[in-house]
């Protein structure tokens, strides 16, 4: 994938690690040994990180975007996706993501298949997509999404890592953005060659995202012939009780030491320590809720001091005793995942579902 001209480059865009003479750079060239090309979407620029920032110390609630953005943060979130994370836990999670991916490369025997990785963070599961596709004869080209331009980087990594890789380093563009400019990333991207099959993983997103929202962004972008490959983090209910609010109350809290433990304490304390402000603040508390209408876990702290905090240059005021709300996951059922795609003109396909239910993947496909 080759950035088209310079005069994009500090507009909307920017590229890190390459000059500005150097715009047609290749991912897998390197001018500069370990140099590589990344494209920056605008919304991750210092500026708009800035008003997200002041905007989440006045409403009290921080942007789940602001959690991923520092070298520290996503150190720490490897290291809470290394000890919690049930696919390196588990081996069974693993294989609904192979299933899947195998099912898939079985349609696209030989194909071109460009895979978007959104939200790609380590790129583990991307690289299963990748590995099946890959078996399966497809021509692959990978351009991992993601706030982070370590983990963003480090996706890109994964794919091309290895004797032989699964992808050729050419053929992969890591790009840092704002999943909410998505529609900006996909406009920016050049023109597959006839015949090829875009695939969208949104893997590990729906935890975080509003449903109404994320859905909006995912649906604006899809066209005729795409497919999309969703992740979601499920309360583990029994058949036959996904309508029953307390067997999905039962079910959420015995998940809950997953987000309850001091690794992920520490990483959603991140945001307030790169602000200046981590001692102003007590520690994590977690608990149970619901957002948009899906059970969640939720996380939040309180500010044991008021004052006023300078936060890029504006100072604003914060009360002693209130409460900043840091974080949630949601957790679907199939039934309420289906409602709420349902609601967007999108519709669950095949799926997989680990045996303790805690996690499914599907095909989702536009409704007829």
């Amino acid at each position: 994938m080759k950035w088209r001209g310079c005069a994009g480059c500090w507009g909307r865009w920017e590229l890190w690690g390459c000059r500005v003479e150097d715009c047609g750079l290749e991912y897998g060239e390197v001018g500069v040994k370990g140099l590589r090309c990344v494209w920056v979407h605008e919304s991750l620029r210092a500026e708009a990180l800035g008003r997200l920032r002041r905007e989440s110390v006045v409403s009290g609630r921080v942007d789940h975007m602001l959690h991923y953005v520092s070298t520290r943060q996503a150190q720490l979130w490897m290291e809470v996706h290394r000890k919690h994370a049930p696919l390196f836990e588990d081996a069974a999670f693993g294989r609904i993501f192979q299933d899947c991916a195998r099912e898939l490369g079985g349609e696209l025997v030989g194909r071109a298949v460009h895979v978007l990785g959104l939200g790609a963070g380590g790129g583990a599961k991307e690289a299963i997509v990748l590995g099946q596709l890959k078996a399966a004869g497809c021509e692959l080209r990978y351009t991992p999404v993601d706030a982070s331009m370590e983990l963003a980087i480090g996706s890109a990594e994964a794919a091309f890592a290895g004797e032989p890789g699964l992808v050729e380093p050419e053929r992969v563009q890591p790009v840092v953005a704002d999943l909410r400019a998505l529609q900006a990333v996909v406009d920016a991207l050049d023109a597959e060659e006839p015949g090829t099959v875009r695939v969208y993983t949104a893997f590990g997103l729906a935890p975080n995202f509003e449903p109404e929202e994320f859905f909006g962004l995912i649906r604006a972008v899809l066209r005729p012939g795409d497919v999309l490959l969703l992740s979601a983090n499920l309360a583990p209910v029994a058949c036959g009780e996904e309508g029953e609010p307390e067997a999905v109350r039962v079910a959420c809290e015995r998940i809950l030491p997953q987000y309850a433990n001091a690794e992920t304490g520490e990483w959603l304390r991140q945001v307030l320590v790169d602000w200046g402000c981590g001692e102003w603040a007590g520690p994590v508390e977690f608990g149970l809720g619901a957002v948009g209408g899906v059970p969640a876990v939720r996380a939040r702290c309180r500010w044991e001091r008021g004052g006023e905090l300078v936060v890029e240059g504006v100072p604003l005021r914060v009360d002693a005793g209130g409460v900043v709300e840091l974080f949630f996951s949601l957790r679907y059922t199939p039934g309420l995942l289906a409602a709420v795609l349902g609601r967007h003109g999108m519709e669950l396909g095949r799926g997989f579902i680990a045996p303790n239910g805690e996690e499914g993947v599907w095909r989702v496909r536009v409704a007829r």
